[in-house]
């Protein structure tokens, strides 16, 4: 139950540079630098979800992805 209208998310690199940032919550990151062709390296990457449910309850929640081909 999460209110479309109210998503973010964020994936920062290991030095905090933005690689990657929606509002959309179907948009999902596709590996890519900000939609560029480049493909990231194969690394740990950070992300932050800042969202509201449907009972307006306010998240924020952070975590790691491995990115690995």
């Amino acid at each position: 139950g999460i209110d479309n209208d109210n998503f973010e998310m964020w994936v920062f690199d290991r030095w905090g540079n933005l690689i990657f940032y929606t509002d959309d919550m179907n948009d999902g990151w596709d590996g890519t630098v900000q939609g560029n062709p480049t493909l990231c390296q194969e690394d740990t990457y950070v992300w932050k979800i800042k969202c509201k449910d449907m009972l307006d309850k306010k998240h924020d929640l952070i975590g790691h992805v491995n990115l690995i081909r």
